[in-house]
């Protein structure tokens, strides 16, 4: 009976260890616990951001990816344990259209184009070494629904900066454009179908 209580006794005191244990990891390392984990602040982090060039031309009709670059222009090492699993979320985007005859953008007109945070929330820490960069990017879903005449274009100012409470990061302004989408010839069959189906 003392053994079986003993070994009682010890599951007990095993169960306890192994769940602060995991509790101590949670706060650690903050998967899926957004809400209940406060980021501090990280400091003397030299982090800047920006649009990569490749990312600043679009077709309308389509969705786009706008891909943005985290450069660490410091000498140490940053660690971001508050990372968002789901890259995209670690992104707060907004746009506003270039409206002919303007230079700059309106504060009062920004949209927020951000992709909604995926739940359940989880994170994945991220190290940027000295001199190194990581990618982040996000769906541009509202080009899908626009329209433009051939031979035009519109534009649209973009201005990003990191969703995370840890980091105060934002890119420079900048302005995307988007094209006509393509066309689509079909052959002579599929069009006389198309137009019988009309």
């Amino acid at each position: 009976m003392r053994n079986l209580l003993f070994l009682l006794g010890l599951a007990a005191v095993l169960l306890a260890g192994c769940a602060k244990q995991e509790v101590e990891y949670t706060k650690k390392w903050g998967f899926g616990f957004k809400d209940k984990v406060n980021y501090a602040k990280i400091k003397n982090a030299q982090l800047t951001l920006e649009l990569s060039p490749g990312s600043r031309k679009f077709s309308a009709g389509a969705p786009g990816e706008l891909v943005f670059i985290l450069r660490n222009r410091g000498k140490s090492p940053v660690r971001i344990p508050e990372w968002y699993k789901f890259d995209p979320n670690n992104l707060s985007i907004q746009c506003q259209v270039w409206l002919p005859g303007t230079r700059k953008p309106d504060p009062d007109m920004w949209l927020d184009v951000s992709t909604p945070v995926k739940r359940p929330v989880w994170r994945y820490p991220v190290t940027i070494p000295p001199g190194g960069s990581h990618f982040v990017s996000s769906r541009l879903d509202f080009p899908v629904n626009l329209v433009v005449t051939p031979g035009t274009e519109r534009r649209y100012f973009i201005k990003a900066k990191l969703n995370l409470k840890s980091l105060d990061v934002a890119a420079p302004v900048e302005y995307i454009t988007i094209y006509p989408g393509k066309r689509i010839n079909l052959p002579e069959n599929l069009r006389k179908s198309n137009k019988r189906g009309q």
